[in-house]
């Protein structure tokens, strides 16, 4: 679950190799081309949001009240069906990460 959870992070804040990357650049040149002032004020939003997003994760993964182990000791938080969900997810942005053009053209 936190594997899982921390890639979608990575996604959230424009982490090279994902989907949102590609987002955030175009975005980010698209503002530069049209104001310089509007960029100055929106830079500081998107390091608050990954400071945040980074927040979230650890206080989600490494937070011992939040998941308790079983009988021997694992935690098992997925089931099946969840865990095919989430990895289909995953892999979809990254493979969206590594190959934008699949969506661009």
């Amino acid at each position: 679950m936190n594997t899982f959870l921390f890639i979608f992070i990575l996604g959230n804040i424009g982490f090279p190799f994902t989907a949102n990357f590609i987002a955030e650049i175009f975005t980010i040149l698209s503002i530069a081309e049209f104001n310089y002032k509007i960029l100055i004020r929106v830079s500081p939003r998107l390091f608050v949001s990954i400071a945040y997003s980074m927040w979230m994760y650890t206080s989600r993964a490494f937070n011992s009240n939040l998941q308790k182990p079983d009988t021997n000791g694992i935690v098992i938080d997925l089931n099946r069906n969840e865990f095919r969900i989430r990895l289909s997810l995953t892999l979809t942005r990254l493979v969206f990460g590594l190959k934008p053009n699949i969506i661009l053209n």
